[in-house]
């Protein structure tokens, strides 16, 4: 798979995508409700992007219209840029609820995208980080020492508890 293929599978919901939703969870469902409107936005915000340079063309050839329809163009792109970023947050927002539920079962893939995306990243050794170890140790690692220097002296007074 290109970077392309999958910035864009990260980016808009697949129509197999939204129809999985609604057969699992209903054509009303909040999740499947932001999947269609976020689809809908991205078609529309590629048909404006392609028409962009029909107006460029146009501004270039000195047409009398071609300043007009590349200020138009730019705006609805514009216009549309700001939707699509809300009905995004609007349909990571349904995601979240759904794992907050905690319903491990759902398998549709923006469910498991964001699980993904949400889970302890590993470290070098294989193991679960955990995001909370700083605060609860304040800071300090639990591999030993690491105030020590390469001298084998403290860099940094002990702890006074």
């Amino acid at each position: 798979m290109s970077l392309r293929q999958h910035t864009l599978n990260q980016l808009l919901p697949t129509a197999s995508e939204q129809r999985g939703a609604a057969n699992v969870l209903g054509e009303r469902h909040p999740l499947t409700r932001a999947l269609a409107r976020n689809r809908t936005v991205a078609r529309q915000t590629v048909v404006a992007v392609a028409v962009a340079p029909a107006g460029v063309v146009a501004t270039v050839a000195h047409l009398a219209l071609g300043p007009v329809v590349t200020a138009a163009t730019a705006l609805v792109v514009l216009a549309f840029a700001v939707v699509w970023a809300s009905t995004r947050r609007t349909l990571v927002d349904a995601v979240h609820e759904l794992i907050v539920e905690g319903d491990r079962s759902l398998m549709l893939p923006s469910v498991l995208r964001e699980r993904r995306r949400l889970s302890p990243r590993r470290d070098a050794r294989g193991a679960r980080r955990d995001p909370t170890a700083p605060l609860r140790t304040g800071g300090r690692s639990r591999r030993g020492d690491d105030r020590a220097t390469s001298h084998g002296r403290a860099a940094f007074p002990p702890l006074q508890r």
